[in-house]
């Protein structure tokens, strides 16, 4: 796991500006980040949802079955403080410490959580008591130490994630150098407005309109040694993907090849299940091909159910599919047709409810 987030920390710096032409090619983004500036406290937030304008791009969580919500809003908390809550059994592993590969995280957490958890540079207040500093580098044993002293697994768990500064004397290693890349990786995952980055006598503010055009900060940063002085990140307000019709989600996508659902940032450890809301009209190339675990494909697009001419087709939607739904209302309809669900694809055809079911 650690050269895995190691990787990523190299090829989101590295790799960055190839990344965002997808970003480019999508003039709609750069205006649609427009946050809904309600101050009324918002209750049901689409937390592991990634959104990009009209795209679903991941999912970050760790529920084995989700409906992709078929439209959204974004809410700006006015606030730059991000609360994570967890219990500590789902932080920390507690498997057999004798093993080799033993690691304190917990298994099953989400690729985001772990990026923000292993870097440090946040507050810790264990079941609402006093916060603790945890900096860069100290994060792995003071949960160590959490394990040790707390033993009801249902210890509630709070961090929170501000403003850092990093120094010469922060002891960045393999193991949480995503933390140079946090507050990036909280606005690629639609979660900062904004921040400001100070370096090397540099003021840099970065907001969703001008991310792109600013990334060669992130290789400048390296090439002159990350650590040669000080780095400061200014924290903006962080936002909240809500329910809401401010922007259709039509298209599932990726942010790149390597970032594809079932890997990458985007990685759930065990998704089974998936449902595809009637407003989605395509489904990218190759998004779901490395998702072995999803069995269960739930269809309520009849652009979808047309396009599924094959395994591949749709992102590969229905690659490692046993069971696939499609409303009866779509499969009834002349206008849709899809002969290899009803015919070549070698699949048998149930009915339950308003779905019918195709069996492999």
């Amino acid at each position: 796991m650690r050269k895995k987030i190691f990787n990523f920390c190299l090829a989101f710096v590295l790799l960055i500006p190839a990344m965002f032409l997808l970003f480019a090619c999508n003039d709609d983004k750069q205006s649609s980040k427009s946050p809904n500036d309600t101050t009324t406290e918002i209750t049901n937030v689409y937390e592991d949802f990634v959104f990009d304008g009209n795209k679903f791009v991941g999912y970050v969580g760790e529920d084995a079955e989700i409906v992709i919500p078929s439209s959204y809003s974004i809410h700006n908390t006015k606030s730059d403080v991000y609360t994570m809550e967890y219990t500590i059994k789902d932080i920390i592993n507690y498997g057999d410490t004798s093993s080799l590969d033993y690691e304190i995280w917990a298994e099953d957490l989400s690729n985001f959580d772990r990026y923000m958890l292993v870097g440090g540079m946040y507050n810790v207040s264990i079941n609402g008591g006093e916060k603790t500093y945890v900096r860069v580098g100290e994060a792995e044993a003071y949960f160590t130490m959490v394990k040790e002293t707390y033993t009801n697994l249902d210890t509630t768990i709070s961090i929170e994630l501000t403003d850092y500064t990093l120094t010469s004397e922060d002891k960045i290693d393999q193991s949480n150098i995503t933390i140079i890349a946090r507050p990036f990786i909280e606005m690629l995952s639609g979660k900062l407005e904004s921040f400001t980055l100070e370096y090397n006598n540099k003021v840099v503010t970065f907001t969703q309109e001008n991310y792109m055009q600013n990334m060669g900060v992130i290789e400048e940063i390296y090439d002159n040694g990350f650590l040669a002085g000080e780095i400061k990140y200014n924290i903006g307000n962080y936002l909240k993907f809500i329910p809401g019709d401010d922007f259709q989600v039509e298209t599932i996508s990726s942010l790149s090849p390597d970032q594809a659902l079932g890997g990458g940032l985007f990685e759930t450890p065990a998704l089974t299940s998936i449902t595809i809301p009637a407003s989605i009209q395509t489904i990218e190339d190759g998004v779901f091909a490395n998702l072995t675990t999803l069995e269960n494909v739930v269809i309520e697009s009849a652009e979808i159910y047309n396009a599924l001419t094959n395994t591949s087709a749709c992102g590969a939607v229905i690659a490692h599919a046993i069971t696939v739904k499609v409303l009866k209302t779509i499969v009834d309809d002349t206008a849709n047709i899809n002969a290899y669900l009803n015919t070549t694809g070698g699949y048998t055809k149930t009915e339950e409810g308003e779905y019918y079911i195709y069996n492999k």
